[in-house]
């Protein structure tokens, strides 16, 4: 008879351990599907809009430094812009906010790879 109570024991146990072998499985797959889906997607709440501009997609509340950085370059440019507005009507490349060139429409500032695009109005047409 106790060969038959040892048996059911074992084989209690083994059921134990396999569910929790199952969970540790399923728990393993999740957090890789979730570490792989931010490091491809790469998702940090911030995406560009349709002119180079840093907008929060998902409502966090901390702002990352290469926003502030573009942020305070995009505040120098229309500084730029308004004295050059009062000076004078002539506008082409504006001067340099940060590492950006600021520009009027297609004017070229020389051999820069960051660029802000105004139009004659001071509206932001891109950011590259």
């Amino acid at each position: 008879m106790s060969n038959i109570y040892e048996f059911r024991d074992r084989e209690q146990d083994r059921g134990i351990g396999g569910k929790v072998q199952a969970l540790c499985v399923i728990a393993g797959i999740l957090i890789g599907v979730l570490v792989f889906s931010f490091l491809v997607k790469g998702d940090d709440g911030w995406e560009k809009d349709s002119k180079g501009v840093y907008k929060n997609s998902a409502n966090i509340k901390g702002i990352p430094n290469y926003v502030k950085e573009q942020r305070e370059a995009l505040d120098c440019a229309l500084k730029l812009y308004l004295n050059n507005n009062n000076e004078n009507d002539t506008f082409g490349c504006l001067g340099f906010c940060r590492d950006y060139a600021v520009q009027i429409d297609e004017s070229a500032c020389g051999n820069i790879n960051k660029i802000i695009k105004l139009d004659e109005k001071g509206n932001i047409l891109s950011v590259i």
